[in-house]
């Protein structure tokens, strides 16, 4: 599954209040019947210098009633160099999982 490369997503950039669950932004994946147990992601950072809007900290939560979630992994996308991804730069994860299996993946 992918996303179309023309979608983007905003942090809170523009709130004075954090969100209650403490994520800036998420998107929820919901597999259906097919519950997966090991997957990886990827992504394209935002062209454009100095935007600094890339994600530092990426939580990856699963769930199978879609409420109540469990922490998979937490991620820090880097460079070959160690540096944040950014600038139009793609990066994929690892091969994340915490041997149980998911109907939602956010």
């Amino acid at each position: 599954m992918s996303i179309d490369g023309g979608t983007f997503f905003h942090s809170n950039w523009g709130s004075t209040t954090a969100p209650a669950d403490g994520l800036d932004h998420h998107l929820t994946v919901e597999l259906g019947d097919n519950r997966i147990e090991n997957f990886q992601f990827s992504y394209k950072a935002r062209s454009g210098s100095g935007l600094g809007d890339y994600p530092k900290t990426i939580k990856v939560q699963g769930s199978n009633n879609g409420t109540d979630y469990v922490d998979i992994a937490i991620v820090e996308p880097r460079n070959e160099n160690g540096g944040t991804i950014e600038n139009g730069a793609e990066w994929t994860s690892a091969v994340l999982g915490d041997g149980n299996t998911y109907t939602y993946l956010r």
